[in-house]
């Protein structure tokens, strides 16, 4: 396995965990980013940052989202939001999770719930767990959407069912659980069959 691909396996729990249910707060952990570029690089900040620029170009999300989260730590949200869009066209799920919940929290501008709508629509489909359940709190909350405890229940169930091992800040089945009651039984049964 590639450093690159190593140095991404152990930020993604740090970044999901830490800092992507607040990513306006990013701006208060300069170092993190700064350090996992600079062991990229063997010690060298700026070979790291070479490296990682040249695997962007070439097309590497991974490689392009590290590179966002650069400016992000940075408080550069105009360079931040256009490297995480380059990031999330490269098909890297987790910059398309970090777009939507920009939006859903307003870090680009205004909350638009459309727009965190339409990029967790896409986080989904690649099987990011995160994404379903802010689909899920879209849904079970009427953000930008009508209210429909029926979608919210099947992100949150099809977030558990997919969902490894490890505990988060709340489960996906936490979620679920609390709008079990909101539908019909034959209903849940449906979503169930759905998912499996």
């Amino acid at each position: 396995m590639n450093m690159i691909k190593k140095i991404f396996l152990i930020m993604v729990p740090f970044y999901f965990f830490i800092l992507s249910p607040s990513i306006s707060n990013a701006s208060e952990q300069p170092s993190q980013t700064f350090e996992i570029v600079r062991n990229i690089g063997r010690g060298d900040f700026d070979r790291g940052l070479e490296h990682i620029v040249d695997l962007a170009k070439k097309g590497n999300g991974a490689a392009t989202f590290l590179y966002a989260n650069l400016f992000l730590e940075s408080n550069d949200l105009n360079n931040a939001h256009k490297y995480l869009i380059i990031a999330a066209k490269q098909k890297d799920p987790i910059a398309i999770t970090f777009l939507g919940t920009g939006y859903f929290k307003g870090v680009f501008g205004d909350k638009d719930y459309e727009n965190a709508r339409m990029w967790y629509n896409q986080g989904a489909v690649l099987r990011n767990i995160n994404s379903m359940v802010y689909l899920g709190i879209i849904h079970r909350d009427g953000l930008g959407t009508p209210v429909n405890n029926e979608r919210a229940y099947f992100w949150f169930s099809l977030a558990e069912v997919l969902k490894e091992d490890g505990l988060g800040h709340k489960e996906p089945e936490d979620f679920a659980e609390e709008i079990k009651s909101k539908i019909a039984p034959n209903k849940i049964v449906k979503i169930k069959t759905e998912i499996e």
